[in-house]
């Protein structure tokens, strides 16, 4: 004779139980260039040292201390909410033909560590697809409005 409660706690779903990151668990030391693609504008930022960064594009100039760490942890700690699809087959009707914002992170040998792709918001919730994976995950909005998206939200 159990509780009713105790048969309601083993009633989970397998997603219940799946690591909800979105890149999943990356080492921020390890990135050594990142690109950032957000209304029609796009920003490539490169480390200089061990914690100094600088912007190359659109126009050359330092970022504020601790503002790129912050977005590496951001990026890092991105969970997902839902899964929306395994497979992404019609991407316009997500946005993610043309995507509000796209992040690129690269390795310093050059390789691409991971990246993402943020399509249309659904009232609190956005739609995203990674680069590495076919899979659309929905995710709170508010995470993404934590992105930096002009140079000048890091300077």
């Amino acid at each position: 004779l159990v509780e009713a409660k105790a048969l309601q706690d083993l009633a989970k779903s397998v997603i219940d139980f799946r690591e909800r990151f979105v890149l999943g668990s990356f080492d921020a030391q390890a990135v050594k260039r990142l690109q950032i693609k957000s209304g029609g504008q796009t920003m490539l930022i490169e480390r200089q040292g061990e914690n100094e960064w600088r912007i190359l594009e659109p126009q050359k100039g330092r970022t504020r201390e601790g503002a790129v760490n912050e977005l590496l942890f951001t990026l890092s700690a991105l969970k997902w909410k839902e899964l929306v699809s395994a497979k992404v087959e019609d991407g316009a009707r997500y946005g993610l033909d043309h995507p509000s914002l796209e992040v690129t992170l690269w390795r310093a040998d050059g390789s691409e560590m991971g990246g993402l792709a943020a399509g249309k918001r659904d009232k609190d919730k956005a739609f995203l697809k990674t680069r590495a994976s076919s899979t659309l995950y929905l995710v709170e909005a508010k995470q993404l409005d934590a992105l930096p998206k002009t140079p000048d939200d890091l300077q």
